[in-house]
C-alpha cells in the first residue's frame, strides 16, 4: 500500500504526483483554407522547427522568476530548469510534411507558494506545455495548464494558446493508492468550444529510471483520456515520477484529436513521442 506521509519523516514520503498531459487540440479551431501556392508550400515546407536550447531556457528563467515561497519546507520539485532530451512527431491533415520534436526538451518549473509549482516544457521552438499543480491535503491536485503552438503556412503564420480548466481540481493522486487502483479524471477546455476531457487515471507501481548513471526511485502512472464535445478523439500517457520531489522525470505518450474545419469536414491532429530529464540538478 502507498501512503502520503509526513514530509519531516525519513526517508522521504512516497507523494505522488500524476501530471496530465493536455494536447493542443485547439490549434485546429481557427485554421482557415489555404489554397493555391500557400497550400503547396505548407505541404513541403511547413515542418521546419528547431529544438530549443537550454541556455535560452535558462535566460528566460531568470528574467522571469522570482519563485518566493514562505515557508522552510515547500512541496515539489526545486525550482529552475532541468536538461532533458526527447523524441517525438507531430502532424496536421492539413501538411504532408511531419514536424519534429526534440531532441533538446528544456523543462521549467517554477513554484506558486508552498504547495503549488509550474512545469513547463518546450518540444521545439514553436510548441510548448505547462501543466499547474498543487499538493493539498495529502492529494496532488491538477488545476490545468496550458498549450502553445505556432504554425506557418509562409504567407501567414497562426498562434495558438489552448487552455485547459480543472474546476473543481482534479485529483491527480489520492492519499492513499496501491499498484492497480484505478479513478478517474476530468477536466475542460477552457477556451469555450465545449471540450471535455475524461479518462482512467491507474498507479502501476514504483520503478526505477536510470538518470546520469544512478537509479531513481519512481512512480509509474497510465492514463487515457478521451475528449468529447467540440472535439473528439483520444490520448493515452505514461508518466515517472521521483519518489522524493514529484518531479517528472520520463513521460511517453500518443495523441489523435479531430476537430471540425471552418470550411467543412474534419481537421486531424497526431502527436506522439517521449523524454526524459537527463539531470536532478536544475540550473538557476
Amino acid at each position: 500500500m502507498f501512503v502520503m506521509a509526513d514530509p519531516d519523516a525519513s526517508p522521504p514520503p512516497p507523494r505522488r504526483r500524476h501530471r496530465r498531459r493536455w494536447i493542443i487540440a485547439g490549434v485546429v479551431a481557427g485554421l482557415v483554407l489555404v489554397a493555391g501556392a500557400t497550400l503547396l508550400w505548407v505541404a513541403t515546407h511547413a515542418g521546419s522547427v528547431h529544438q530549443v536550447e537550454v541556455q535560452d531556457a535558462v535566460d528566460r528563467y531568470r528574467a522571469g522568476s522570482s519563485d518566493a515561497t514562505g515557508g522552510a519546507s515547500p512541496v515539489g520539485p526545486a525550482p529552475g530548469v532541468y536538461r532533458a532530451t526527447g523524441t517525438g512527431t507531430e502532424k496536421l491533415s492539413l501538411q504532408a510534411t511531419v514536424r519534429q520534436m526534440g531532441p533538446s526538451m528544456p523543462v521549467t518549473v517554477t513554484r506558486d507558494g508552498d504547495e503549488c509549482w509550474r512545469f513547463r516544457i518546450e518540444y521545439h521552438d514553436d510548441h510548448w506545455q505547462d501543466w499547474h499543480s498543487c499538493f493539498r491535503d495529502g492529494q496532488l491536485l491538477d488545476l490545468g495548464g496550458q498549450v502553445h503552438q505556432r504554425f506557418d503556412f509562409g504567407a501567414f503564420s497562426y498562434d495558438s494558446d489552448t487552455t485547459t480548466v480543472c474546476d473543481p481540481p482534479s485529483v491527480v493522486l489520492p492519499a492513499t493508492v496501491e499498484p492497480g487502483d484505478s479513478w478517474t479524471q476530468a477536466c475542460s477546455m477552457g477556451d469555450g468550444d465545449g471540450t471535455h476531457q475524461e479518462g482512467p487515471a491507474t498507479f502501476v507501481g514504483q520503478e526505477v529510471v536510470v538518470i546520469g548513471g544512478a537509479d531513481v526511485a519512481a512512480y509509474h502512472v497510465h492514463w487515457e483520456r478521451t475528449f468529447t464535445g467540440g472535439q473528439t478523439g483520444h490520448s493515452e500517457n505514461d508518466t515517472w515520477f521521483a519518489l522524493d520531489t514529484l518531479l517528472p522525470v520520463r513521460n511517453e505518450w500518443s495523441t489523435s484529436v479531430d476537430s471540425p474545419s471552418p470550411v467543412g469536414g474534419t481537421v486531424s491532429y497526431e502527436e506522439q513521442g517521449s523524454w526524459q530529464i537527463d539531470s536532478l540538478a536544475p540550473e538557476q
